[in-house]
């Protein structure tokens, strides 16, 4: 069963129907998606977000997605996920609308994600990459003490990894409600 996570700042809720809305406004709009990708028009959202929740209903998913949700608000204000890989590891990625940027709302969602990854998934490793002009990720990436992992790096992507021994000298500064 997927669990909900909590933050001091937000609720972090398993991904289901009651997200779509909030999955096709993140992934349509162009300034959320200037580091990701080409934003999605709205009807490629809405097919990819109802194969994204039939894929969570799989036996042996290895994907854990939530929406970050504010207290007392039903709508999201971003999604984080995990997409596991055949290594002990997993790759995260998050997207939050413009308007939460600079507030730390991400780095809190990653602790909350990187706690249960570790503690309770049994993961090795969280993985994570971006677009080399992403300043703004490079500078959460070593907040949250992922190291840079230049062998998977290069050209149109920089990559970033956690382990638990990283973790565990940064997991007291994010205090979790």
């Amino acid at each position: 069963m997927r669990q909900a996570l909590r933050t001091p700042l937000f609720e972090l809720r398993p991904l289901s129907e009651r997200d779509r809305e909030t999955y096709i406004a993140l992934y349509t709009d162009q300034r959320v998606m200037s580091h990701i990708g080409p934003p999605q028009d709205a009807a490629l959202a809405e097919r990819d977000f109802h194969a994204t929740l039939r894929a969570l209903e799989r036996k042996g998913c290895k994907k854990e997605l939530w929406t970050l949700v504010e207290p007392g608000q039903d709508a999201g204000i971003g999604m984080i996920g995990l997409v596991r890989d055949d290594h002990g590891g997993s790759e995260l990625g998050i997207v939050i609308v413009t308007s939460r940027h600079g507030r730390s709302y991400a780095a809190y969602a990653i602790a909350a994600v990187a706690n249960h990854a570790f503690d309770h998934l049994g993961l090795h490793r969280i993985w994570t990459r971006h677009a080399p002009a992403n300043g703004r990720m490079e500078g959460l990436m070593r907040k949250m003490a992922f190291l840079p992992d230049p062998a998977a790096s290069g050209g149109r992507e920089v990559r970033w990894q956690l382990t638990p021994g990283q973790w565990s000298g940064r997991r007291a500064s994010w205090t979790l409600a």
